[in-house]
């Protein structure tokens, strides 16, 4: 039992007895200036919970925790958590911490996903869910660590499943005649790479001279290239392995690939080709625009010099597939091809082949049927 002692004139000192684990009785005391506070104190021990939780508010609290946190993040996915974290204050708002329940955390994943959530434009997939519920889980992995929360209130909910869509894949006529078709413009390099290697958008982007082999027709993938836009970047501190771009405002440059998992890959001698050419061009353009052009080392580039636009390369396959939808191209025709899984991860860059077969075990199908034929073409079943 805790007990309230008037020391003097603005200090109060709350008395109580603890045990260690070893049973052993220990008498604890905490002051504190004003008498309401020391009260809330004895309430709280009372109550077998922490007083700062009492006393901690759910919007102010997570404001604090991703102040600490977010330095550990790389800036794109800071930017994203950044929108989670404001949408999660405006929904639970000035709620005293420790009274957030799973019902309430429940009640809030199904609002996300309904078409009258009033916080976003349009419902969320369950896999945007499951991002709200993953920094929601960590915030609070760290209240209970802190002693501000008796349970997670996330460990009592159902983690929201992953709605992991089919990518749509196009004839390949299709995708011949718009290659076709963007021959010639600053966005066929950009989508030839992608198609031919399976590299990510942003790592063609970040592509640079000085990890292209061509004498061997290898390329390093271990640099990346995003565009954020200028007002989001105004907002954040970039980190030791993320720098801005000064030829193109509004996007960063980052050492390291999405897996972290920088590798070389082998490419056909028609990319090979298709490079030597572009290096040509870019040494006739720097001469053409003299002063006027742009100098860097990226492969990526408009005729002055510029690495290319971000948004124009995204654009490039509209009306036949996305730009991402050239790497699952890539990685399916690997796969009917015969290639092993652990060969296109690595080209991928995948953290492991099971990553690769899970994404592209539909396109194992045809492999499969013929599996299942196999037997029977060896022993004939009567029926």
């Amino acid at each position: 039992m805790a007990t309230i002692e008037k020391l003097g004139k603005g200090s109060y000192e709350v008395r109580w007895d603890e045990r260690d684990a070893d049973g052993k009785r220990h008498q604890r005391r905490k002051r504190f200036d004003r008498q309401g506070e020391a009260a809330d104190f004895v309430k709280a021990l009372d109550a077998d919970k922490p007083y700062e939780a009492s006393r901690t508010v759910f919007n102010a609290w997570l404001d604090s925790w991703f102040e600490d946190y977010k330095p550990r993040l790389e800036v794109s996915t800071m930017l994203s958590y950044q929108h989670i974290v404001d949408i999660c204050k405006a929904h639970f708002g000035a709620k005293p911490l420790d009274k957030v329940t799973p019902s309430m955390v429940e009640k809030f994943y199904t609002l996300l996903a309904s078409p009258e959530h009033p916080l976003s434009k349009n419902p969320l997939t369950s896999s945007s869910v499951q991002r709200y519920h993953a920094l929601l889980h960590r915030a609070f992995v760290f209240a209970l660590r802190d002693g501000l929360i008796r349970f997670n209130p996330c460990d009592r909910v159902d983690r929201p499943k992953s709605s992991r869509q089919e990518p749509v894949i196009p004839a390949e006529e299709q995708v011949q005649e718009r290659f076709d078709a963007l021959a010639g413009t600053v966005v066929y390099l950009p989508c030839a790479i992608s198609l031919v290697t399976g590299m990510r958008q942003s790592e063609v982007l970040g592509l640079k001279w000085s990890a292209v082999d061509l004498d061997h027709d290898k390329i390093a993938v271990r640099c990346v290239r995003q565009r954020l836009g200028k007002k989001r970047l105004e907002k954040v501190t970039l980190n030791a392995s993320t720098r801005l771009v000064p030829e193109a405002p509004g996007c960063i440059e980052r050492d390291h690939t999405k897996a972290k998992k920088n590798h070389a890959l082998y490419i056909d001698p028609e990319l090979t080709a298709l490079l030597r050419a572009t290096k040509r061009t870019q040494m006739e353009n720097r001469l053409r625009f003299g002063a006027a052009y742009t100098v860097t080392d990226y492969v990526c580039t408009s005729e002055d010099g510029r690495p290319v636009d971000a948004s124009a390369v995204a654009k490039a396959m509209a009306g036949v597939c996305r730009y991402h939808d050239l790497r699952h191209i890539n990685a399916i025709q690997l796969l009917k091809a015969g290639h092993s899984v652990a060969t296109v991860a690595d080209r991928l860059g995948h953290t492991t082949p099971q990553t690769t077969l899970n994404f592209y075990a539909h396109s194992l199908d045809d492999q499969d049927r013929a599996a299942a034929q196999t037997m029977t073409s060896i022993f004939h079943l009567k029926t």
